[in-house]
Formats: C-alpha cells, structure tokens, sequence
C-alpha cells in the first residue's frame, strides 16, 4: 500500500497566489496525499478563506489567530494523518511529480532520511526565472552539507512525520529561521538526501518575508552563530580535515550571505583555534624563482629575512649573484637540495609580512594533515576542503610537506600530485604584497584535463572553473599565453544564477548520455 503524504500549505493574506499553490498540490501523480490548509489568522477581508473554502472536501481546512508560520505547520503537523510531510509556501508550486519522485527515492533509504531537490525560481506571473543546481555531489560526499552550506529549499523537502515527533515542533519565536533551526536539530539522526530533479517552483516578489521583515538579518546571524557554534567537534573535524579549517570554510561561506556578525563569530573561532595550538619549531625552506633581476630578488630576500619564523632557510632558484645564497639551476635540482620540514615558493619581486610564516605554521600544526596550504586571494573561495579548482593558480605562498614530494611537470601539476596524498586549503588575508597572479592557459589546459580524467571534480566544480577560466580569458589579450587574472570572480552563490550554469545541466545530460552510450555498447558488445 502506498505510503500517505500530508502537503501543508501554511497562508496568511495569500489571496494573490494561494489557489496555485492548492491546485499544484491536488494534481500531484502521487494520490495518496492529503492537503492541509491552514490561515494563520489572515486580515484581507475573508478572501484567503473564501479560496481555500471553495475546493470543498478535496482540502483540510484550518483556521487560527495569526502567530507566525511555524505555529500554522506546528497546528498542521499535529492534525495530520500522513506518514511523511511535505512543506508547501502559499506562494509558491509544486511539479506534479513531485511526490511521487521523492516517494520513490525516499524508499531507497533507511527511516531516518529526508529528501530534497532542485527548484526553480519563478516571478510574480509564474513565469521561469532561473533553474537552481545544487552540488550533488559536495552533498553525497557529506549529507550535513546540505545545512552547512544553505542549500535546502523548504517546499522541496519530504520529511518522515516521526521526525517532528522525535525533535517536536518548529519554534514559534521565531519568524524567519524556524526552517533551518529544524533542519540542524535533525542533522542529529537524519541524513538529507540530494535528488538532482526539480521539483518545485520557489516564486520571487516583494511582499515576502526575506523582503519585508526586520528580523531577517537577527534572526539569521543568530541561527549561523548556533549552528557554527554548536555543530560537534567530532563532525567539524571529519566535514573539514580540523576544526580551524571547518571555521575559515563557514567563514568563507557565510561572506556569501547577508550575516556578517555570523561570519565574523566563525573568523574568531578560527583565530581562538590557533591561539590554542602548541607551537612546533618545524625548518621550512623558502625558495625565491629568479627572473634576473637582483634588485627583485633582494626586496623579496629582505621580507623574508624580516619573518618573526627564524627556523628559515632561504635558496635562489636560478641566477643570483650573490655567492652567500645557495642557489638551484632548476626545479628539479631545487627539490633535491631541500633539506626542512617544509618547504615554499616566491616569484622575485613579492613582499610577505612579517608575521606571514609564523601564522602558517601555527595552520601547519593545526590541520595536522596539511601538505598543501594557501595563504592569498584565489578566484574560488567557497569550498576550500580538497578544492582542485583552487590549485589553478601560481605557486607562490603554498606550503609543501617535504615528505610529499612528487615529480615536477608544471607548478600546477605538481600542486595537484602532492593535494591528491591529503591537501589542507584554507583563505588567509593576502598576506603577499605586490603579486600579481597570471594564468598560463597550455598548463591549465593540461590540468583540467588530468582533473577530469581523475574524476576530482564535481558538476558543480566542473561548471564553476569554466566560468571562472572564461572570466579571465575573455577580460585578456586572446592572443597571449597567459591570462591576467583582472579580479575574483563572483562568490558561488551568485554563479548559481548565472549564465554559465545554465548550461550545468546541459553538461550533466550529455555526461550521462555518454555514460549510457558506453554501458550501451559494452552490452552489445558482450551479447555478440
């Protein structure tokens, strides 16, 4: 027997769209669903009542004083006699499929799994604004990311009632936050499922509440704080590869969102994270890359010799007339002559704060894995954890673990080789004065390909580095080798809605079309 859904359509003055939302519900492919609508109290006049009346019995019908949507879904979820619940805004609309597609997954799952989806974002006149991909696969890589990193639309949800009967009802004080508030709590025991359909339709207009109310920056500083706060060790450590690392990656998320004060909190508890490590006194090695000039060379030799980290080694790589300075021919040659725990790049020309490898190696000890480290501005600065999109930059400021050393091709490769053996990335302050990144498009070719052959990369990332690759190139000279980068690109939460991810989708059809083309020949193949 089919399982039961109760679709919950919380109302308050929705004269305007309500009878969408009701009929995108009732024309569900999946019957065995009720739909439950409950006016929290609306003032227009008795036209919100007089729609919801007018389908009879084909609706639950509910009335109460006005106290805020978690208090109509608290009313709904009590009254309802479905096995799962599914969250329906006033304004917005359900695919008809959507059910029945999330039923089908859910099935797939033990108990304690709640489904989510894609969407699309629509006007005011229903008209298809912009189709919304979330990163599948960062969610498949760690279900808690789905929280983590703001990616669930409410009305795409299917969740098992016994969920609200294990962690009780939304929070009536709260007006903004009450959906999210709820999701943490149930990261406790319930794992948030990814399905890459879309399935709803979330409408864009300005008498919303992320438009109109007052609390929207309160409430969401307050919830981030929380949940930064209160997400255990344990999880931060096994999300991020170490507790500092989980705070730099939530602060750089949350420098996407409105909530300052929240990214501020995880900025701080990253700082308190360092202050707290034992410090080691491990020799690192710094090699400048010549480019003939010694007036180049001695600015950046006078930063180094200026660092408050004294453990310092300092080499040349390539002509120097100064005979006090060992010096390398080559690459290859550099790497043999390096003798310290650690070792680090500078082109010839860049100045480094004092303070710069004294705070790297405290991060060093901290991630306690960190064969890679990032110090400065890269184009992507979202998903910092085993981001191989970042390692499309110059070498300069990366910390190399002398144990990790690898054969060298290029300074993007062999960032890559020594990343894939267990690479920590977190965004610092650019700490690096005078450097100016450029892309050599050959090497970033060759590393996106490697990348893609490796299957490193997600659709998201995939979609991501194009643009950000685009960006430069189409800002540069096209007849030059290599690509100034002219400034970061978009924060990824505005990628979501650009240009280029529309076609995300397009790459995902084809990828899996050839997927099917190939099983497809690999079956005739055998039968033959």
């Amino acid at each position: 027997m089919q399982k039961k859904v109760s679709l919950i359509i919380p109302v308050y003055n929705g004269s305007n769209y309500l009878k969408y939302a009701i009929d995108s519900a009732l024309s569900q492919t999946y019957k065995n669903i009720e739909v439950i609508v409950v006016n929290d109290g609306s003032n227009d006049g008795g036209k919100t009542k007089e729609i919801a009346e007018s389908y009879g019995n084909d609706i639950i019908y509910l009335e109460k004083e006005n106290g805020g949507v978690s208090t109509a879904l608290n009313l709904a979820i009590s009254k309802s006699s479905g096995e799962y619940i599914s969250w329906l805004s006033h304004d917005d609309m359900y695919y008809p499929n959507k059910i029945e597609r999330e039923i089908e997954e859910i099935l797939k799952h033990d108990e304690n799994t709640i489904i989510f989806s894609n969407f699309d974002y629509i006007n005011e006149y229903g008209e298809k604004l912009k189709e919304v991909y979330l990163d599948h696969e960062l969610v498949e890589k760690n279900n808690d990311y789905a929280v983590l990193r703001g990616m669930i639309g409410g009305i795409t949800l299917l969740i098992p009632k016994k969920a609200f009967e294990e962690y009780g009802e939304f929070d009536p004080r709260l007006r903004c936050t009450q959906d999210y508030d709820m999701w943490f709590k149930m990261l406790k025991t319930y794992k948030f499922v990814h399905i890459e359909d879309i399935l709803a339709m979330t409408r864009i207009h300005s008498l919303q509440d992320t438009n109109t109310s007052p609390r929207v920056l309160s409430e969401g500083n307050k919830l981030w704080i929380d949940i930064v706060n209160n997400y255990s060790l344990q999880k931060k450590i096994a999300m991020s590869g170490s507790e500092y690392i989980f705070y730099k990656e939530m602060a750089n998320y949350l420098g996407t969102t409105p909530y300052e004060e929240a990214q501020k909190n995880a900025e701080q508890l990253a700082e308190e994270t360092l202050s707290k490590v034992k410090r080691k006194n491990f020799s690192v090695s710094a090699i400048i890359i010549s480019n003939n000039d010694d007036n180049n060379i001695k600015k950046t030799l006078l930063s180094l010799k200026n660092q408050n980290y004294k453990n310092l080694k300092v080499l040349v790589e390539g002509n120097y007339s100064d005979k006090n300075i060992v010096s390398t021919k080559n690459r290859q040659e550099t790497l043999k002559k390096i003798d310290t725990d650690y070792y680090v790049f500078f082109n010839a020309g860049v100045e480094i704060k004092p303070n710069w490898l004294d705070k790297k190696m405290l991060i060093v000890k901290t991630t306690d894995q960190a064969v890679t480290i990032t110090n400065y501005d890269r184009p992507n600065k979202n998903e910092l954890i085993n981001n191989y999109t970042t390692f499309i930059c110059s070498i300069d400021g990366i910390i190399y673990s002398s144990k990790y050393k690898s054969e060298y091709e290029n300074d993007y490769l062999y960032t890559y080789e020594i990343a894939k053996r267990g690479g920590s990335i977190t965004l610092e302050d650019n700490d690096i004065i005078n450097k100016k990144t450029t892309y050599n498009m050959k090497e970033v070719y060759t590393l996106l390909t490697k990348l893609l052959k490796d299957k490193v990369l997600t659709d998201y990332q995939t979609a991501t580095l194009c643009y950000e690759i685009a960006c430069v190139y189409n800002k540069s000279d096209k007849k030059s080798k290599t690509v100034n980068m002219y400034e970061p690109c978009d924060t990824l939460r505005t990628l979501m809605f650009s240009r280029s991810f529309r076609l995300l989708k397009k790459y995902i059809d084809y990828r899996h079309v050839k997927e099917k083309t190939k099983q497809n020949k690999k079956i005739k193949t055998s039968a033959n």
